[in-house]
């Protein structure tokens, strides 16, 4: 599809506890290790946009069915989710008009 990749997401990243202890869950350094690997593939730096740490707060408000973002700005996975809209927000030119050789 000669589509550039933006980046990679790594989710349910290490815990972060009250006391600022992260707990690796489900191991650590799968984003990375991705960013690596699709680099060597494509032949071009592919950027770890953000990690996101497994938090109760994101499943609790996908429950609710209440916005992530109306938590405290300094809550680990809010920082997350404005790193990558802040990394993607930043585009090289625009795509209006140019086709993008997707089907369905």
């Amino acid at each position: 599809l000669k589509q550039q990749i933006s980046g990679v997401v790594e989710n349910m990243s290490p815990y972060i506890s009250e006391t600022g202890e992260e707990i690796a869950l489900f191991g650590s350094g799968g984003g990375q290790e991705t960013v690596e690997r699709l680099s060597r593939l494509v032949g071009a730096d592919i950027p770890l946009l953000a990690q996101i740490p497994f938090q109760i707060d994101i499943r609790q408000s996908g429950d609710n069915g209440t916005s992530i973002f109306e938590l405290d700005e300094e809550n680990p996975a809010v920082r997350a989710f404005f790193s990558i809209a802040d990394a993607l927000a930043v585009r090289k030119r625009s795509l209006l008009g140019v086709r993008l050789g997707l089907s369905t």
